[in-house]
């Protein structure tokens, strides 16, 4: 080992440790549930799901059904830590990507810091703890990027089958990794007569070729996703909010720092623009580096507030991070990139301490649910879980013999007198209603109908899950 390495295994190492803390020790929540669900299935069950009623590219899904098929044949519980930990060790093998592009971009200072503040960066070490193919993409688009840049300066044919194989894993992780690669698409033909027309049709070739299987089920996909109506919109507000939550992490998006994070945002953006030296000037890197970082978020926000409407969340965008880190790292002088860097250092060690301590932090604690469950329900009670997505992860914790029932807002009165007329108690699990009711229409009914004699708030800010709010019912006849 060089001795220049001991610095990145160091930080490797560093990385590691931030993602394996406490990874066991949060609820799943509801889209962690749903995969797990995916992977447990028979192989039919598991191809009629990623072709019909999921809208998700098979890699990520193909992966952790290998990946649970493993833990059996090991008779390793399927549990909170090890079911993450492949993904945190994905999140950690973008540190060695980043620092390697930084490296052969711009040098070994720049190549530490990068890959120093993605070791400790809140929002990644948040994503690269949970069982979600984010941690894939980023490492897939890393590697894409990093061969491409090889390819195009040293003209080895091991990074152009590397470049290939990256893009092509990046594209079977998630559909957002067809914007990298129309953004990689235009930075090629720029570069033209570097690499020649044969080369640039060859690797066209390649990358459809390759695709082509799954082609039938992405216009699949397309065609269903249109009718996918959510009740509420994007905005530009997404769009900032992205940034902020790359630069600080989650947990401390708190609305007086309002005023200091946009001045902060505002003097990054202009500092990502700032001219610097590349070890390589003529592959022009900023070129693809700035529409990376820029032009994916736009894109999904614009898109996120066009009819038929789609749910654009920030934590979407993490793959990006690591460009966003290095472009502003790259850009500022010494003494300013001492002050950026404390800053981010400061901001991202205190959201990691609310994310392992503080349970308002947290994601939704479905675990403390299982719990309440145990100790308090009766076999002849009813449930219902306002939004049925979430049935999954309630069930993971609680394996009860009760009805379990899923209302929303287009449910008719009398279907909901009829079924739950024959229960005394029932359960409501309040959890994201804003989506699937906003008038809180099953609520009133309840409070109608039945004398509330519990309420139980679990409390946490964080989650997209949304706070878990269990009433307790009573027939009061």
């Amino acid at each position: 080992m060089k001795k220049k390495d001991y610095w990145l295994w160091g930080i490797f190492l560093l990385a590691l440790f931030l993602r394996l803390y406490h990874i066991g020790n949060q609820s799943l929540w509801s889209d962690e549930a749903y995969d797990l669900w995916v992977g447990q299935q028979n192989f039919a069950t598991f191809k009629t799901t990623l072709f019909y009623y999921d809208n998700h590219p098979p890699l990520f899904f193909s992966f952790l059904w290998g990946w649970e098929w493993l833990l059996k044949q090991l008779h390793w519980p399927l549990s909170e830590a090890n079911t993450r930990f492949p993904f945190a060790l994905f999140s950690c093998f973008q540190v060695i990507i980043l620092y390697q592009l930084a490296k052969s971009l711009w040098g070994d200072k720049v190549a530490k810091l990068s890959a120093f503040c993605l070791a400790i960066s809140a929002s990644h070490i948040i994503i690269g703890q949970e069982i979600k193919m984010y941690s894939l993409l980023g490492l897939f688009s890393l590697g894409s990027v990093f061969f491409l840049y090889r390819w195009l300066n040293e003209r080895k044919t091991s990074c152009f089958y590397a470049y290939i194989l990256f893009t092509v894993l990046a594209l079977y992780t998630h559909y957002h990794a067809f914007i990298l690669l129309a953004l990689e698409e235009l930075y090629l033909i720029g570069f033209i007569k570097k690499i020649s027309f044969r080369h640039w049709f060859y690797c066209q070739l390649l990358l459809l070729l390759s695709y082509l299987p799954w082609l039938p089920v992405f216009l699949l996909h397309l065609k269903h996703h249109k009718n996918v109506i959510l009740e509420t919109p994007g905005s530009l507000h997404n769009f900032f909010d992205t940034f902020l939550i790359l630069f600080h992490g989650y947990p401390i998006h708190i609305t007086p720092w309002n005023i200091f994070y946009l001045g902060l945002l505002t003097f990054l953006f202009i500092g990502l623009f700032s001219p610097s030296k590349s070890l390589i000037p003529s592959l022009k890197a900023e070129w693809l580096l700035y529409p990376i970082v820029f032009l994916p978020v736009a894109v999904m926000t614009l898109l996120s507030c066009i009819p038929p409407y789609t749910l654009y969340t920030p934590r979407q965008m993490i793959y990006l991070l690591p460009f966003f880190l290095l472009l502003w790292i790259k850009s500022y002088p010494h003494f300013i990139s001492k002050i950026l860097l404390m800053t981010f250092l400061i901001l991202n060690l205190f959201s990691l301490g609310q994310w392992y301590y503080n349970p308002e932090c947290q994601r939704a604690h479905w675990n403390q649910v299982g719990k309440i469950f145990k100790e308090e329900a009766e076999p002849k009670d009813a449930i219902i879980i306002q939004n049925s997505f979430q049935i999954l992860a309630f069930e993971y914790y609680y394996p009860g013999s009760q009805a379990i029932y899923s209302f929303d807002k287009n449910t008719p009165n009398q279907n909901i007198a009829s079924i739950l007329k024959r229960y005394h108690r029932v359960w409501f699990i309040s959890c994201y209603g804003w989506m699937v009711d906003p008038e809180r229409k099953i609520a009133k009914w309840l409070g109608q109908n039945y004398l509330p004699v519990k309420i139980i708030n679990l409390k946490n800010t964080f989650d997209p899950d949304g706070r878990i709010v269990i009433i307790l019912f009573e027939n009061n006849h």
